[in-house]
């Protein structure tokens, strides 16, 4: 029973979400099922009508005048249909879109560090493919389901007229049926769970053999025998799920045929049999054979669509457990505000402790550090020291359970999501530049030429695109007509120009000069210092000399601050950072000698 609730409850829901987001879908599904069982019932009716006339009245003008209203309206029928149907197609792809938006939205909302775990980016991608379609079962639910109960329950009561016996007949097949279907949709369920699996790997390998991207490694180490041994691999465990589910079909198919010969039969040898003794008239003989015959692909129509129903509602349940998770923690003032963005932004760590979830070595190790008002922050540290670690949680992309990062005095919990990130201008490790153009990659949807050539210039790259031909409506990919393919280092500009139009009070860099030439990265380290002292910069780099000018250095070794200070009283401690520096240095003197 619970089943069955839940079933009904998933299913109201899914209609429940198709009205919200276009409720005229719902009234144009509806309408075309109605039309749709109203054309069916005719020509069960309208045959004995016409019968009648000729047999029993000797009216061959009524009979006549019948005919063509048969005629006409199953014509103006077809054109209604047609219309509807492609009406209602604009719709239901309208919420199609609405409903991949709505999850989108809501991986947004997520907290980034549930998101990057495999159990949630499962869910993610279930529900991904669970909105494929749904808006189509929502159309098939309004539109065939409701048609066939309707024809169902007028030729049901027709049928039953004629012989309890046969109606219980159909009855009896119908649930045999149902059952043989259900356990079929079971077995085949379950396979298509193993093919959803099959298919992330298989597309991944599939996109190996097919993507430039990998082109360089594919050649250079020669790894066509073992891309294609992995695509083969892949192909054929999605070829043996297929052919189980062939099987399985094939199986349920032949059983359902019988069980439909059964029916039939049994309904026209007591049809006929009846006829024969003089129980019925030629009229209500045609009626009967008639309903029989709808009767019968009526049933196979509900029990279609009630096996996709039931598919239906497994879909709805992986939208609805992704739609269902806890959301990033977003705590609004009673006046709306942040309470902190309109004075100097002080940051202070304190006493943070961090792991990450479903592991037990800390990464942050009894963190505590202050920043002041527009500081110059430069991090460093071997790979896995938790520098990265701590900007992420600077960045709230995980909320810290041990110690507490204030801001002017706040914890940053306690302030509203989207306002706290609206504080940050950042230019993470892995960048994303976008395949549109070069302004919309830098200002998005903010309109203001001055400022984006103004961060241009900041990384030296107002000229390169003052040259172009399309300027800055230059696509970001030749995969465009007015594309242009940049390098690396040019591409990381670009990322950092887009921090600089950001214009926010915190501005966050991560290994920003990893692909940029020395020129260039001095003209950005001269752009970085020009910066007005109301902004805090925070720069991780594995390329010391973009930390000497910093008001303050952080060393991180093994999740702890080393050591802290200036660039001068670093060196004179003769520690850690002391020696990195010197070693980078002596490296580029002897490359220069």
């Amino acid at each position: 029973m619970r089943k069955i609730w839940l079933f009904i409850k998933r299913i109201c829901y899914l209609i429940g979400l198709c009205a919200k987001e276009s409720p005229k879908m719902i009234l144009i599904d509806g309408f075309f099922g109605i039309v749709v069982a109203m054309q069916s019932l005719l020509y069960i009716i309208i045959p004995k009508l016409i019968l009648d006339a000729l047999i029993y009245d000797k009216d061959g003008m009524r009979a006549i005048l019948l005919i063509v209203a048969l005629g006409v309206g199953e014509a103006i029928a077809e054109h209604v249909l047609a219309f509807i149907s492609d009406l209602a197609g604009v719709y239901n792809e309208k919420v199609a879109h609405d409903l991949l938006l709505r999850l989108s939205e809501k991986a947004t909302r997520v907290n980034y560090g549930a998101m990057r775990r495999h159990e949630v980016i499962d869910k993610y991608q279930q529900a991904q493919n669970a909105t494929f379609g749904l808006e189509n079962k929502v159309a098939v639910l309004l539109c065939d389901f409701f048609s066939n109960i309707v024809k169902f329950v007028t030729i049901f009561a027709v049928v039953s007229t004629v012989s309890g016996w046969m109606a219980l007949i159909i009855v009896v097949l119908v649930f045999a049926k149902m059952f043989v279907m259900d356990r079929a949709n079971d077995k085949d369920m379950a396979l298509r769970i193993r093919d959803n699996s099959e298919n992330v790997h298989y597309g991944y390998v599939t996109e190996l053999c097919q993507k430039l991207t990998f082109a360089k490694e594919v050649r250079t180490y020669n790894l066509k025998p073992f891309v294609l041994n992995k695509f083969e691999n892949s192909k054929n465990r999605k070829l043996e799920i297929a052919k189980e589910r062939i099987r399985v079909g094939g199986i349920s198919a032949v059983l359902e045929s019988f069980m439909d010969m059964l029916m039939l039969a049994a309904a026209y040898v007591m049809i006929i049999v009846r006829y024969i003794k003089g129980a019925v008239s030629i009229s209500i003989f045609s009626v009967y054979l008639t309903a029989v015959s709808e009767a019968y692909h009526t049933i196979s129509e509900i029990m279609r669509v009630g096996v996709l129903l039931r598919d239906t509602n497994r879909q709805v349940e992986q939208y609805i457990e992704f739609m269902d998770f806890p959301e990033q923690t977003s705590l609004k003032q009673s006046d709306g505000s942040v309470g902190v963005v309109d004075k100097p932004l002080v940051v202070e760590f304190r006493n943070v402790s961090f792991k990450y979830p479903g592991t037990d070595n800390y990464v942050l190790k009894n963190v505590s550090v202050k920043f002041s008002p527009g500081s110059k922050i430069g991090i460093v540290g071997e790979n896995g020291a938790g520098k990265s670690t701590f900007i992420n949680l600077l960045l709230r992309f995980y909320d810290v359970e041990e110690g507490e990062i204030l801001l002017n005095g706040k914890n940053i919990k306690e302030i509203d999501y989207d306002e706290y990130m609206k504080l940050f201008s950042i230019v993470p490790q892995n960048y994303a530049l976008f395949f549109f153009d070069i302004y919309e990659n830098i200002a998005f949807d903010r309109k203001d030429d001055k400022r984006c050539d103004s961060a241009l210039n900041k990384v030296g790259m107002l000229e390169k695109v003052e040259g172009l031909t399309w300027k800055k409506n230059t696509f970001m990919s030749k995969w465009f007509a007015k594309g242009c393919d940049f390098s690396g280092g040019e591409k990381q500009r670009f990322a950092i120009a887009r921090s600089f139009f950001n214009e926010a009070p915190i501005m966050i860099m991560d290994e920003p000069n990893a692909a940029i030439d020395p020129l260039a990265e001095k003209k950005i380290n001269d752009s970085i210092k020009a910066i007005g002292r109301d902004k805090l910069v925070i720069s991780i780099s594995h390329r010391l000399s973009m930390t000497k000018d910093c008001d303050m250095i952080l060393v991180f070794e093994d999740g702890e601050i080393k050591e802290k200070g200036t660039h001068a009283e670093l060196i004179e401690l003769g520690g850690v950072y002391r020696e990195a520096f010197y070693t980078q240095a002596r490296h580029y003197i002897s490359e220069a000698v």
